[in-house]
């Protein structure tokens, strides 16, 4: 039994692991099939939608995700790249392809303002 630090646990084992995109490349991977993953409350996901994506709270996600088909790709998004990089995480854990949107979900709807849903009043 080895007892890690979490600096060595970060590099050595989460790292390789996690797969960051940029959000012109996940928008490309989006066009390419894969579905985004928004991992925020959801009064957030209500106030700024992409276009075919699924809301699934970060704090559920574990609880929740065999809901969740395996043979689709993920692209977990946030308003914090860290928070999606954890949501990642968990579900790389548990044998899902995954990668992580490396920009708040904001960065995305500036950029590509026809991915963004119109919120109904």
């Amino acid at each position: 039994l080895m007892r890690m630090a979490d600096v060595d646990f970060d590099e050595l084992i989460r790292q390789p692991l996690l797969h960051p995109q940029s959000p012109a490349e996940a928008v490309a991977s989006a066009r390419a099939g894969a579905c985004w993953l928004d991992v925020r409350y959801p009064e957030e996901y209500a106030r700024q939608t992409l276009r075919n994506s699924r809301n699934l709270p970060l704090t559920v996600l574990r609880l929740q995700s065999q809901r969740l088909p395996k043979d689709t790709q993920y692209i977990l998004c946030a308003e914090d790249s860290g928070q999606a990089a954890v949501g990642a995480f968990l579900l790389i854990e548990r044998g899902f392809q995954v990668v992580y949107l490396a920009a708040p979900v904001a960065a995305v709807a500036v950029t590509y303002p026809e991915l963004v849903l119109t919120p109904e009043i």
